[in-house]
């Protein structure tokens, strides 16, 4: 026998007074949950790629940490040095650097560093954020640091403890290698000649290397400066990163690679804040937009640029036969090399 009901309990809806069929899933609580699914607890990792460029990664481990690994297979490739680059910057100055936790190469020819991460976050993701006020402040900040840096000076261009350095915008843009330490201006423009191939007319050359000003004293040099490396926490820059490219260079390098190298159509505000506060060296900016035609005459297959740089050839040697007297010497390139002065070059 069915047990009794207590006749003062109302049925279910769905179930009238002496009706013999069970109450539909339908009419059951609604807290109640069916699942014939297993449940699980999801996981999110923390390892995550946070920039890549070429052949190199960063990543982040965790919260505190990141890992940086790059090929170390390459003639363009710095020493093993930002340890020494860290210590260097620690003991001279008061801008904040993440220290390295490790650093090794393994079988395959790649270099890894695992570092501390600074408190933050970059300055490229928060600019969207901030006001005018704001973005002023941190220029500030920056700059003060730069000026912190001008003291950092060195009789020959070399990396820390002596070591060889690398620059692309400097020397060569696609072939790029170790040079150093060198000892003096005259080595530096030799180094920089060997870009243009031994396709430039001497006096051209001639008049250019005149034009390029005084490099000493070689000063520490960060050389990207872009919004990705400044680390901004609550309004206040608490690190720049990225000194794996920092040399003793010359001394107006950091505002000239700063105003050649960072792309203005992307970063305009940052790139008229931080240059009115730098120090600055028109003459030297001169000298390099120079170069840097020259060098793209050479390498460049863009006609526009090929006759940039044969216009600009022509205007240095005629300087070089005012500076001679009205003899220019030999037509021809640095090393012995015919040139041609057609419009095509």
């Amino acid at each position: 026998m069915p047990p009794s009901r207590d006749p003062s309990t109302p049925a279910p809806a769905s179930e009238e007074p002496g009706s013999p069929h069970p109450p539909t899933a339908a009419a059951s609580s609604p807290s109640t949950t069916w699942s014939i699914l297993p449940s699980f607890k999801t996981y999110e990792s923390g390892v995550s790629l946070l920039a890549r460029s070429c052949s190199r990664r960063t990543w982040s481990l965790g919260t505190d940490v990141i890992m940086k690994e790059s090929p170390y297979d390459s003639p363009s490739e710095t020493p093993f040095d930002e340890q020494d680059i860290v210590d260097f910057l620690s003991s001279n100055t008061n801008i904040p650097v993440n220290s390295i936790i490790a650093e090794w190469t393994d079988d395959n020819a790649t270099h890894f560093i695992i570092k501390e991460k600074l408190p933050g976050e970059s300055l490229q993701s928060l600019w969207p954020t901030m006001s005018w006020e704001e973005k002023g402040k941190i220029a500030d900040q920056v700059a003060e640091m730069l000026r912190e840096l001008r003291k950092l000076t060195s009789d020959k261009m070399e990396r820390v403890k002596e070591m060889p350095f690398c620059d692309q915008m400097l020397f060569n843009h696609l072939h790029p290698h170790l040079v150093g330490p060198l000892e003096n201006d005259q080595q530096l423009w030799a180094k920089m000649v060997e870009s243009l191939k031994g396709v430039i007319p001497a006096p051209a050359s001639r008049t250019l290397g005149r034009m390029m000003p005084p490099c000493q004293p070689y000063t520490f040099t960060h050389g990207d400066l872009s919004m990705g490396n400044i680390i901004v926490d609550k309004g206040k820059v608490t690190g720049i990163i990225d000194w794996e490219w920092s040399f003793f260079a010359p001394v107006w390098w950091e505002y000239v690679k700063f105003r050649a190298g960072t792309p203005r159509w992307i970063d305009p505000e940052w790139f008229e804040l931080l240059d009115e506060r730098m120090d600055q060296h028109p003459a030297a900016v001169e000298f390099y937009s120079k170069f840097q035609s020259l060098v793209s005459k050479v390498e460049s297959h863009d006609p526009k640029k090929i006759r940039s740089g044969h216009a600009l050839i022509q205007e240095l040697m005629a300087d070089d036969e005012e500076n001679l007297g009205g003899s220019s010497g030999s037509n021809t390139a640095e090393g012995g090399t015919p040139i041609s002065t057609h419009s095509g070059m």
